[in-house]
C-alpha cells in the first residue's frame, strides 16, 4: 500500500494524535507511550534503535529494567493501535512505524488553522533526556516551518516590552572594565583574563566582541550593538599578601539581569600567572556557565544560535558514544554548517571522523582518512585563527594522519591563540610524546585535564593523558588517567587497550582479563595479537614499546 493510502495518521502539530482515515482515535494514553511514538515520527525512516529509546525515555534506569519498561510501552501501543498492530514494528535491535501503514502529519490539520501549535505538545517533562531532545526537535522544526510562517505578524508587544528586534543569532559580548585595580599588574591580569573568555566564546559560539573597556558606560555606546543580542562581562583581578581573586560577571543588557558571576581565589604564592591552569580552568567555567544560560533563553532564535545549539548537542551525543550516537552528531554538525557556514563546525566532523576511524566504527577507513582531511583543509581556510579549529585539526594529523610534526606546529599555534584551549594543550602532549619528548608531552596533557572543566571531550584529554604518561613511562599514573576517562565514558575504546595492558604489567591480572573481556564485548575478535597489527589504531601503545616486554604467553 502507498503512503498516500495509509490507515493510520500520526499527527505530531499540536497534541501527538494516532487516527484513521474517518478520524476514529488510536492514541495510546500513556504518556511514555506517546513519547515513543514522538521519537519515531521524527526519526529517518520512522524507526530507531532500543538502545536509543531506552536513553531517551527511561535514561534514570539501568539497561535491563529499561528494557522492560520499554517492552511494556511496546504492548500498550500494540493494543490501541487494535486492528492496526502490525503498523508497528519490532525485532531485537530496532523499533520502527510501517511507512505503508503510517504517515506522519507534520503541519497544522484544518481545525487548527489560524491557531498558534506547538510541536508535541503536553509532551514535556517525560524524562531528562526525552526533554533535551524534544527542546531539539522544536527548534528544527521552527526553522523548517519559518519560510511558511514569514508572511505571519507577529503579536504586538506591549509598550514596555518593545524594543527593536535583534537580528536573528547576531550575539555581541561588550567588555567592561570592573572594579579599579590597585596596580598596573592587576589591570593587566583582569584584561587578560577577560580577554581569554571572550576569545573562547567568539571561537567557539559566534559571538561577537566589541571592546568597551575604558570608554564610559557600556549603555552609553549601545549603537555599538544595535540590532543584536548584547551581553555584557566585567572582570577585576586583585592580588595579596594571601593570594589572588578574581571576580567575573555576565549580564542580559536587555533587561541588566546577571546570568553568570563568580568569584575564583586561589592562595598560592604567586598566582597572577596566566599559565596557571587554575585561572584558565576558571575561565573555561566562565565560558560553559554563559553558553549554557544563552542557550537556554534563547530556544526560539534562529541562524547563529540554532547552529550553536546543534553544535552543543552533537558535542554532547559524541560523549556517549556509539556508533548511533556518532551517526547523528555528524547529522547535526552537518545542519549546523547550512545553517551558519563556520570552519568550526567542519572542524567538528573531522574531529569526529577520528572516533570512527579509532573506534573501528568505519568499513571503509581510506574514505574516513579521506573525508577527515578534506574537512580539516576547508575547516582551516574558514579559520584559520581559531584556536579550536587548529586543535581539532592537530588531532586528526596526529590521531589519523601519523604526522606528528604537523600536529605539534597546529598544537603550538592553537595554544599561541587561546592559552585556555585543553584540546590544544593535550594534543601538543601527544604529539611531543611521539617526537620524542615523553615528559614534557605528559606534562601538557596532565595541563590539558587541569584547565578542560566540563568540556564535552574531557574524556578524550584523559584518554590522550592515559597514552602519554605510557609513552613516558609513569605507569600508575596513566593507569589513573585511563580509568578516569573509562569512568566518563564507559565505551570509549582506547584507553581501555592502555588500561588492558597496564595492568597486566601492574600485576592486575584479572583486572586485565576484565577489561579484555569488556573490549572483545564492544569489538569482537578483540586481542592482545590485535595490539600488535600495525593497521590496528593503537600506534601510541606500540610507540610505548610496552607490548615488546609482555611475556609471550600472555599475548
Amino acid at each position: 500500500m502507498p503512503a498516500s493510502e495509509a490507515q493510520l495518521s500520526l499527527c505530531i502539530v499540536g497534541p501527538l494524535r494516532l487516527i484513521d482515515a474517518a478520524g476514529q482515535e488510536f492514541t495510546p494514553k500513556g504518556r511514555k507511550a506517546r513519547g515513543l511514538l514522538a521519537i519515531l515520527a521524527r526519526s529517518p525512516n520512522l524507526e530507531r534503535s532500543r538502545a536509543l529509546l531506552q536513553d531517551k525515555l527511561w535514561s534514570d534506569r539501568g539497561a535491563t529494567q529499561g528494557a522492560d519498561s520499554l517492552r511494556q510501552t511496546l504492548s500498550e501501543i500494540r493494543r490501541h493501535l487494535g486492528p492496526h498492530r502490525s503498523a508497528l514494528r519490532a525485532d531485537r535491535s530496532m523499533v520502527g512505524l510501517d511507512k505503508s501503514m503510517v504517515k506522519v502529519v507534520d503541519r497544522p490539520t484544518a481545525e487548527q488553522a489560524g491557531r498558534e501549535c506547538q510541536l508535541l505538545e503536553g509532551l514535556d517533562a517525560l524524562d531528562p533526556e526525552f526533554e533535551n531532545w524534544l527542546r531539539d526537535e522544536r527548534m528544527k522544526f521552527e526553522s523548517e516551518t519559518m519560510p511558511e510562517r514569514a508572511d505571519v505578524a507577529p503579536p504586538a508587544a506591549s509598550p514596555r516590552a518593545r524594543r527593536e528586534p535583534p537580528e536573528p543569532g547576531r550575539f555581541v559580548l561588550l567588555l567592561r572594565s570592573g572594579s579599579p585595580p590597585r596596580n598596573a599588574n592587576d589591570a593587566i591580569m583582569s584584561a587578560s583574563l577577560t580577554d581569554i573568555v571572550a576569545k573562547s566564546l567568539s571561537e567557539l559560539h559566534s559571538f561577537e566582541i566589541a571592546d568597551l573597556r575604558g570608554a564610559g558606560d557600556a549603555a552609553a555606546h549601545a549603537s555599538a550593538v544595535a540590532g543584536a543580542d548584547a551581553f555584557t562581562i566585567e572582570a577585576d583581578f586583585q592580588r595579596g599578601d594571601a593570594g589572588s581573586i578574581w571576580r567575573a560577571s555576565v549580564s542580559d543588557m536587555a533587561d541588566r539581569r546577571v546570568l553568570w558571576n563568580t568569584i575564583f581565589q586561589d592562595e598560592s604564592v604567586n598566582p597572577a600567572d596566566l599559565r596557571n591552569p587554575k585561572l584558565l580552568g576558571a575561565s573555561n567555567q566562565v565560558v560553559d556557565a554563559v553558553m549554557a544560560s544563552v542557550l537556554s533563553m534563547r530556544p526560539e532564535r534562529q541562524g547563529k544560535l540554532l547552529a550553536a545549539v546543534l553544535c552543543q548537542k552533537a558535542s554532547q551525543l559524541l560523549l556517549k558514544l556509539g556508533r548511533e550516537n556518532v551517526e547523528e552528531a555528524d547529522r547535526l554538525f552537518a545542519r549546523a554548517y547550512d545553517l551558519n557556514p563556520r570552519g568550526l563546525y567542519l572542524a567538528w566532523r573531522a574531529y569526529l571522523r577520528t572516533y570512527t576511524f579509532v573506534e573501528r566504527y568505519t568499513t571503509n577507513p581510506e574514505a574516513t582518512i579521506a573525508e577527515a582531511i578534506d574537512f580539516m583543509r576547508r575547516a582551516l581556510e574558514l579559520e584559520p585563527q581559531n584556536s579550536y579549529v587548529l586543535s581539532f585539526s592537530a588531532h586528526v594529523h596526529g590521531a589519523i594522519r601519523r604526522s606528528y610534526v604537523a600536529s605539534y606546529e597546529l598544537a603550538q599555534r592553537s595554544i599561541e591563540l587561546n592559552r585556555a584551549n585543553p584540546l590544544g594543550w593535550a594534543c601538543l602532549g601527544i604529539a611531543e610524546c611521539n617526537l620524542g619528548k615523553a615528559k614534557a608531552g605528559f606534562h601538557h596533557t596532565l595541563i590539558a585535564r587541569e584547565i578542560a572543566g566540563t568540556s564535552p571531550f574531557r574524556y578524550q584529554i584523559d584518554g590522550l593523558a592515559c597514552i602519554a604518561g605510557s609513552v613516558a613511562g609513569d605507569l600508575s599514573q596513566a593507569i589513573w588517567m585511563g580509568e578516569a576517562s573509562r569512568a566518563l565514558a564507559p565505551d570509549f575504546k582506547p584507553p581501555l587497550r592502555f588500561l588492558s595492558v597496564l595492568y597486566l604489567l601492574n600485576g592486575r591480572r584479572e583486572e586485565a582479563d576484565a577489561i579484555v573481556r569488556e573490549l572483545q564485548r564492544l569489538e569482537p575478535g578483540f586481542s592482545y595479537e590485535s595490539l600488535r597489527d600495525s593497521a590496528y589504531p593503537a600506534a601510541s601503545l606500540q610507540r610505548a614499546r610496552l607490548l615488546s616486554v609482555l611475556p609471550r604467553r600472555e599475548i
